[in-house]
């Protein structure tokens, strides 16, 4: 994914609401795609999902929805 010379890894920052949570996103521009990689999140509720919202400005583009196993591991392709 970051194979190319313009493909870089940026880490999320905690909201503190998911003590311990940890993650970040490896960026590729050439190819216009992204991976985000978490860990540490709890599983949602029954009937809840984590949904990931790119923004830019005022704009809000929904990415997808974030699958977490039971160890609290997600990825999404972006």
């Amino acid at each position: 994914m970051v194979s190319g010379p313009d493909g870089f890894v940026t880490n999320l920052q905690t909201t503190g609401v998911a003590a311990g949570a940890q993650g970040g996103v490896i960026m590729n521009p050439t190819r216009n795609a992204a991976l985000l990689v978490v860990d540490g999140l709890p599983k949602p509720p029954i009937g809840h999902v984590y949904v990931v919202w790119m923004t830019r400005g005022n704009d809000h583009v929904n990415a997808g929805v974030l699958p977490i196993d039971s160890q609290g591991h997600g990825t999404l392709y972006i």
